[in-house]
């Protein structure tokens, strides 16, 4: 028998699929943490918006529409030059129509066109990651629906993005560590197994061999040798499968 041969064909599948298996997990916990990342930057900015729009709201409850508002583009100016990390700020009335801006961007580019029916009537605030930014929509709620509106305000996720590349960094080499170790230990606890149960088999035809030639310099009676004749026969057959069996893996 060719254990080495044997080993690698029972060897491979497994190696396959523990690598898909850590690389899968690797990529679960990349996953978890920028999760997680996201929900704790979303917390952060949900509290400057909330912030920003109390002041604005303090017009509208004096039963003021938005575009009456009269130090809403002082606030949203000295916002967004307080946080370096805010990319644009508008001031939207209950149409969808900016009234007040403050920095540059694409505004509600990332938005959903239904974006209204969340924000305004539903008064429910919108948290979007973007591919270059996060974009959060909050309500302005003024007396009436037609006095009401939204503020829009757009956060840079430039650290978010070079915070998920050290992240990715320090990941990847410890994946391919663990993929190497395991492919590693795999192949050597394989071929051990592979060759101990190869030597097992040739001991125990050996065995059957001698037996045979013995059982036929020897006198026995005829009930012995009906006994003894089928079972050397049914061993030789099943020693016989294995090793077709294992000419047909290295064969592959």
């Amino acid at each position: 028998m060719k254990p080495i041969g044997l080993s690698l064909h029972i060897t491979l599948p497994v190696i396959a699929i523990a690598t898909f298996a850590i690389a899968f997990n690797g990529y679960l916990n990349y996953a978890k943490f920028q999760k997680h990342l996201i929900q704790v930057e979303m917390s952060r900015m949900k509290f400057s918006v909330d912030d920003i729009r109390a002041n604005l709201e303090n017009g509208l409850r004096l039963g003021l529409p938005v575009k009456a508002i009269a130090n809403a583009q002082e606030v949203i100016t000295f916002a967004s030059r307080k946080d370096s990390s805010i990319l644009s700020i508008d001031v939207l009335d209950h149409t969808g129509t900016p009234i007040f801006k403050a920095g540059q961007g694409a505004g509600l580019g990332s938005a959903p066109k239904n974006w209204r029916a969340s924000v305004i009537k539903k008064q429910k605030t919108l948290e979007i990651l973007a591919p270059d930014s996060f974009l959060l929509v909050a309500p302005l709620l003024g007396i009436t629906e037609d006095f009401s509106g939204a503020l829009a305000v757009r956060y840079s996720r430039d650290l978010h993005d070079e915070t998920m590349r050290e992240v990715f960094k320090a990941l990847v080499p410890v994946i391919s560590a663990a993929i190497i170790l395991s492919i590693l230990i795999g192949a050597f606890g394989v071929h051990l197994l592979v060759s101990k149960a190869v030597r097992k088999i040739g001991v125990i035809e050996h065995s059957l061999e001698l037996g045979s030639m013995e059982n036929s310099d020897t006198s026995v009676t005829g009930k012995a040798d009906g006994t003894v004749q089928p079972a050397l026969a049914a061993a030789r057959l099943a020693i016989q499968e294995i090793r077709e069996t294992e000419k047909a893996l290295v064969q592959q």
